[in-house]
């Protein structure tokens, strides 16, 4: 047996049978230490944030937030032909997140029927010289309560529908069959 492993050996010399280590051989260092191989400290749990101050501020939290608002905002422009102050202010809304006193789900109601609205009806309402606060507005402080400081759109999230638009207001159907009448703040 030794013949054949030493003739192995000697036929072809880049293939030989690796050596058993004399000592162990150091794994590279992984896990959670520094560069002087001190452990880094435990990550802290984020502190509770007021989603009123999260609404109030509309800033971003991150880059990939501001990406996803310049992405949101120019498909609102290039693809569906919104002017750019209409389509920052709703790709603002929407990257933001439920604002206030919205549930997650309250605000997917809403925010599905401000889409249907932009669907049909954001073209007309401009040419009617609507803003995108009558349109898409909140209150700051208290969006979800305050039904009276909503744009239309945020008030189609229970399968209303817009049948008439005008200068001064729109008309709305409600999934019962009744109708009313929302009135623009106009300035």
């Amino acid at each position: 047996m030794r013949d054949y492993l030493s003739a192995l050996k000697a036929r072809d010399p880049e293939k030989r049978v690796p050596t058993v280590p004399t000592e162990p051989t150091k794994a590279p260092s992984v896990g959670f230490v520094g560069r002087d191989r001190t452990p880094f400290p435990e990550p802290k749990p984020p502190g509770p944030v007021s989603s009123e101050s999260r609404f109030r501020s509309m800033g971003f939290r991150s880059l990939l937030d501001e990406e996803r608002y310049e992405e949101r905002a120019a498909i609102l422009e290039y693809e569906a032909g919104w002017p750019r102050g209409w389509a920052e202010y709703f790709a603002r809304q929407i990257v933001n997140g439920p604002p206030g006193d919205f549930s997650p789900v309250r605000w997917q109601q809403a925010l599905d029927g401000a889409l249907m609205f932009a669907d049909e009806w954001v073209h007309k309402a401009i040419a009617a010289g609507w803003t995108p606060q009558d349109v898409f507005g909140l209150h700051p402080t208290h969006p979800a309560a305050r039904l009276d400081h909503r744009g239309v759109g945020w008030l189609l999230g229970d399968g209303s529908r817009v049948v008439a638009l005008d200068a001064k207001g729109a008309d709305i159907k409600t999934p019962p069959g009744g109708h009313s009448r929302f009135l623009r703040r106009i300035q």
